[in-house]
């Protein structure tokens, strides 16, 4: 299992949530969404993510260029990145939110090179399925009040995961638990999309 890391959120970010179209849902209960993101129908209890439309390895891959610029302005996020490295050993990346003293939020990226995405799916605690750019992936959705309301796992390859993770630094400022949802996805898709061009 992922360890957790801490984020915030910022009053920018939820107008810009809201404007991507977020849909309300109730906490605890995630319903589909359209498009990217969009909730999938599971295969198998032993199989339950659709098949990948390609492999795409994660050796060698740096988290920190995983967002072009142009993305970065789109999230509302720095582009002063602060690399590292997991207490399990995996490469991860941190993005502040943009003209925050302290940041309230913070989005990261890591990759997960030897742990399947389908390990992270536990769909007794309200975890769903999502197509992530035409790859398979899980939305943990937590509950109100967690400093980590919503974390987006990516198979990009058997045994591989991208992990993208949002996480309060602050009790100010929250988005809902939908708007924070909505923001991850919206940034493991834009990670995927920069991937598949890379590779």
């Amino acid at each position: 299992m992922p360890i957790s890391h801490r984020f915030g959120a910022v009053t920018s970010l939820v107008a810009l949530v809201l404007a991507a179209g977020c849909t309300a849902r109730s906490s605890g209960s995630p319903q589909p969404q359209p498009s990217s993101g969009s909730a999938t129908t599971a295969t198998s209890d032993d199989e339950p993510l659709l098949a990948r439309p390609r492999d795409i390895g994660l050796g060698g891959t740096n988290p920190c260029e995983l967002w072009t610029a142009g993305q970065l302005a789109e999230l509302g996020l720095s582009t002063s990145p602060r690399g590292g490295v997991t207490s399990t050993g995996d490469n991860i990346c941190h993005f502040d939110a943009q003209d925050q003293q302290p940041p309230y939020l913070v989005l990261s990226v890591s990759t997960i090179p030897d742990h399947d995405t389908k390990d992270f799916y536990l769909p007794h605690r309200g975890h769903t399925i999502v197509d992530i750019a035409g790859f398979p992936a899980v939305r943990q959705q937590s509950e109100i009040g967690s400093p980590t309301p919503c974390q987006v796992y990516v198979s990009t390859a058997p045994g591989q995961t991208l992990e993208i993770s949002l996480h309060y630094s602050s009790t100010k400022n929250h988005l809902t638990i939908e708007q924070a949802c909505e923001l991850t996805v919206k940034a493991a898709t834009l990670a995927m999309q920069t991937l598949q061009k890379q590779r």
